[in-house]
Formats: C-alpha cells, structure tokens, sequence
C-alpha cells in the first residue's frame, strides 16, 4: 500500500498525524467544546483545537525525507479585519489589521516570520 497522506508512519497509533484522523478529531472537538464568551476566548479556544491537530517537527517524514510540520496557524475576522497567527518558533497569538483604515480594503501584511 502506497501512503494516503503525509503522517501515515503513525497511521495506527491512537491520535495519528494522518489528514483523515486530524480532521476527524478536530471536528470532535468543534462539536464538544464550550462556547467562548468574548472575542478573546474565542481566539484562545481556536488556537487551542487547532493545538490537537498540530505536527510537531519531527514526527511526520515526507517521501523527500524532510520534515512536514505545522508551521503557523492563522485565524482572521472578515468583519473586522482582525488577523491572528501564532508560529511554529514563536507561539505566542499575535494580531494584525488586514484592512487599510482609510479604505476598508484588504492591505499587504508583507512577511510575517
């Protein structure tokens, strides 16, 4: 059998990295877990789920033997133009604006690490 989705090494293991199982427990926990109260805890709830299904360096292999990993996480509130992001070498949740506050239009960010 040929490999169906990088993480597939783990494919059996409980909690594997495969997309299938990812998906599948994320949308567990989007189902289960407690509603937030405010804009804030609703963008430390996102990233936290988003936390369950993150590759840690190291543990998934590609067939080009490097590293498939979660690099960067990214939450953004159209209405707003709030935009979230935390890295793989810097969790810390850090925002942006998105939208030019003259115009409401979508500007460049330019690279963000």
């Amino acid at each position: 059998m040929t490999p169906f989705g990088q993480g597939s090494g783990t494919f059996g293991l409980p909690g594997d990295y495969t997309p299938p199982s990812r998906f599948i427990r994320l949308s567990y926990i989007k189902s289960f877990i407690e509603l937030p109260k405010s804009n804030t805890e609703t963008i430390v709830t996102c990233f936290n789920a988003m936390n369950s299904v993150s590759i840690p360096k190291g543990v998934v292999i590609t067939k080009n033997n490097t590293f498939d990993y979660t690099k960067y996480t990214v939450f953004t509130n159209l209405t707003t133009g709030e935009y979230y992001y935390s890295t793989y070498l810097n969790p810390e949740i850090k925002k942006k604006n998105i939208f030019d506050n003259n115009s409401n239009k979508i500007i460049s960010l330019g690279k963000l690490f």
